[in-house]
């Protein structure tokens, strides 16, 4: 279980060498991680797309530049990298012992994340139309945060079915120490000041939803990598206003924009929002003598990331055009009502105003600035809000051509509150300062409330963060265990899960082929309902194994009992139990909010005989 933390070490690790290898400045923990994962994305991306040879030749050049980075940085200094990396490990140290057992979960992790890590992993390729099979639904969706795992299993241990979303949870580390140095104007923070950044990055983060944040979904690392980006941008935009044509935050920015621009497939929305509010505020803010400067390194800046999306999209459309998710863009422009639209984006609005009440907030202080605010603050200020108004009409343009209807609006806003944190923070700094400071005993004390929350918190919390052990997910990975025991590799088998709508079958099929033990290569069929002629058809088709997921739909036939997973074999002519596992008791799904989004019929759940305990 410990494999995929481990790994994720690892890759972190080295992600932080590299980032330390290509910065101008030491810059800072945090900043180093995020600009290593942008160098490691944009080289093995575009040797990827661009030879057909495995990807395991620039992963281990990348872990030899890591290495060779260790003696030509050496005048850069490790001791006050290593004090906040401290820092933030102890702190996150409950988090992450909560988080490290933590298995594959939620419905797109199932259908296209965790078949698309795994397969960089086992193939050291990116798909292609005539490479081995991927069982994914979207077998080239952007590959940034697959690449992690893919480092870290350079490691050793195979593939680890947590592992991408283990990233996840590591990655709000480097929020943290952002926030952390933002509260303590732009220094090393202390235990408090670093205790309050990691919360501000988790649980007093609006956005924070953690079957979201840290299931491994986009929306955690695009709101993070904003947050950068942002961050970064506000400081380019300032020097460039100074008259320094290569602003020393342009690599790191560059970087970071790599990043963003493939997490996922609308990631591009995010990037040219990003992109088109620093040309206004460019314009805006810098005299006419220093637009062209300001172009120049703006578009600079944006040119590796372009490069990676040009290049991503050439693999996509020569070699695996149907290898995407493809909407029916003309049936939705002819079926989208924009004042339908409208209507349900304000209703989520009115009805996660927790998130949307601080967006609101940030576009009011973004059009009438407090004048005690800093320069830099309003710059972050203003670049938040422009990017969140032009990616929401983005993202409405992208509910009337692709939708028709809206889709998941809080869910992709979620992608601007790291942003938007940090904008209300260096806010709430600037007010900050104007008042009496606090005495020094109040200053210890806040300091160890706020240690003392993160230490709790997690543990105290561990029935939310373990959104993996919601019902029925540990009865899934239950039969997934036993089943996956009992078949070869390439075994062919038939799934009866009666009641299933469509979404038992596909994780069940999806932990069979990438958690362990694994069976990547099996033949599988789905059946949703136990009929009396069904074992008779399948026997005519060649079928020789069946898993029926619930006896209580054969009502005692072939002498099972209630309440139990059966696996059938075709043997001298008939058919027969070979193992039968009954259902552990178990408690009824947690009241937190969870989508029930995997049918619990097919575990006998809901049935008189079944495991509710």
């Amino acid at each position: 279980m410990l494999t995929g933390l481990y790994q994720i070490a690892f890759a972190t690790g080295l992600m932080t060498l590299l980032g330390r290898l290509v910065l101008r400045r030491p810059e800072g923990i945090g900043l180093q991680v995020m600009a290593g994962w942008g160098l490691s994305c944009l080289v093995l991306t575009l040797w990827g797309v661009a030879l057909p040879l495995s990807l395991r030749l620039p992963a281990w050049g990348l872990v030899a530049a890591a290495a060779a980075g260790l003696a030509l940085t050496r005048h850069k200094p490790w001791r006050s990298d290593l004090a906040e990396a401290g820092k933030l490990l102890a702190l996150a140290a409950p988090l992450l012992w909560v988080m490290a057992p933590m298995e594959a979960s939620q419905l797109d992790v199932f259908a296209l994340i965790l078949p698309n890590a795994a397969y960089l992993v086992d193939h050291a390729a990116f798909p292609h139309a005539l490479g081995p099979a991927a069982f994914s639904d979207a077998p080239v969706a952007p590959y940034n945060t697959g690449i992690v795992p893919f480092l870290g299993s350079l490691a050793g241990g195979g593939f680890a079915a947590n592992g991408i979303a283990l990233f996840t949870v590591v990655l709000h580390l480097p929020a943290a120490w952002l926030l952390g140095r933002a509260l303590a104007g732009g220094k090393a923070p202390g235990w408090g000041l670093a205790a309050f950044g990691l919360l501000l990055a988790t649980g007093l983060n609006p956005g924070f939803v953690p079957r979201v944040s840290f299931a491994g979904y986009g929306e955690a690392p695009l709101a993070i990598a904003l947050m950068f980006a942002v961050w970064l941008g506000a400081q380019v935009l300032e020097d460039l206003s100074a008259e320094h044509d290569w602003p020393p935050a342009l690599i790191p920015l560059a970087l970071i924009l790599v990043v963003l621009v493939a997490i996922k497939q609308q990631s591009i929305g995010l990037f040219l929002s990003l992109a088109g509010a620093g040309l206004v505020m460019a314009g805006l803010t810098l005299p006419r003598s220093r637009w062209w400067p300001g172009l120049r390194a703006l578009t600079i800046a944006c040119l590796p990331a372009l490069l990676l999306y040009l290049s991503w999209r050439a693999h996509v459309v020569w070699r695996f055009p149907t290898g995407e998710l493809i909407s029916d863009t003309a049936g939705a422009w002819r079926d989208a009502r924009l004042s339908e639209i409208l209507r349900d984006m304000a209703w989520v609005i009115g009805n996660k105003l927790f998130l949307f009440g601080p967006l609101l907030l940030v576009l009011g202080l973004a059009l009438r600035p407090p004048a005690r605010l800093s320069s830099t603050t309003r710059m972050i200020v203003r670049l938040t809000a422009l990017t969140s108004a032009l990616f929401t009409l983005f993202l409405l343009a992208t509910f009337l051509l692709h939708f028709g209807r809206e889709h998941s609006y809080f869910r992709y806003s979620t992608q601007l509150s790291q942003a938007m944190v940090l904008a209300l923070v260096l806010c709430g700094r600037d007010l900050a300062r104007q008042c009496p400071p606090l005495p020094p005993v109040w200053n210890r004390i806040l300091a160890g409330l706020a240690v003392a929350l993160m230490l709790a918190a997690p543990v105290a919390g561990s029935i939310l963060l373990r959104f993996d052990r919601d019902m029925p997910q540990p009865l899934l990975r239950f039969v997934a265990t036993h089943l996956a025991a009992e078949l070869r590799p390439d075994d062919r088998i038939a799934l009866i899960l009666p009641g299933d709508n469509g979404t038992s079958g596909m994780a069940l099929e999806s932990l069979l082929r990438f958690a362990p033990p694994r069976r990547p290569n099996l033949s599988v069929s789905h059946h949703p309902a136990y009929t009396p002629g069904l074992l008779s058809e399948l026997a005519a088709q060649g079928v020789t194994q069946a898993l029926l997921s619930c006896t209580d739909a054969a009502q005692g036939a072939l002498g099972l009992p209630p309440g139990a997973a059966a696996l059938l074999r075709w043997e001298s002519g008939m058919w027969n139990p070979v193992r039968l596992w009954p259902y552990p008791a178990s408690a009824k799904r947690g009241k937190w909010g969870w989508t029930n989004f995997i049918a619990e019929e097919p575990f006998c759940l809901g049935t008189p005989s079944g495991g509710k305990g």
